[in-house]
């Protein structure tokens, strides 16, 4: 498998993982579970999950688009988030680097 799908599998499975954790065990929230947690969480889950099958298959366009709508409204907020939260951003900006490695990967370099 190359380089760039493996960072998108990677990076979809720490987002999806940080965001279970961040719905469900904050330990910085003190509001609790809302409605509102429940749907972005939801929607960023599911984004993480068409990251990782973008991965699987080697799309780039994809990756493109899971990382400009995780990235934009929430994980440039979470990078800015206390403790582990913050990775939750930084794995939304390895969408960005691993579509670039497939789509760099994919075209031959001409002579």
């Amino acid at each position: 498998m190359q380089t760039g799908r493996s960072i998108g599998l990677a990076a979809s499975g720490v987002a999806g993982s940080l965001w279970l954790v961040f719905l469900f065990f904050n330990p910085y929230g003190n509001r609790g579970i809302t409605a509102g947690s429940y749907a972005i969480a939801g929607l960023m889950l599911g984004l993480a999950l068409v990251g990782a099958v973008a991965a699987w298959k080697g799309k780039p366009c994809w990756m493109f688009a899971v990382f400009a709508l995780s990235f934009v409204p929430a994980g440039l907020y979470m990078l800015g988030a206390p403790g582990p939260f913050q990775w939750i951003g930084r794995s939304n900006a390895l969408f960005l680097i691993s579509g670039l490695l497939m789509l760099v990967k994919r075209k031959p370099v001409a002579a």
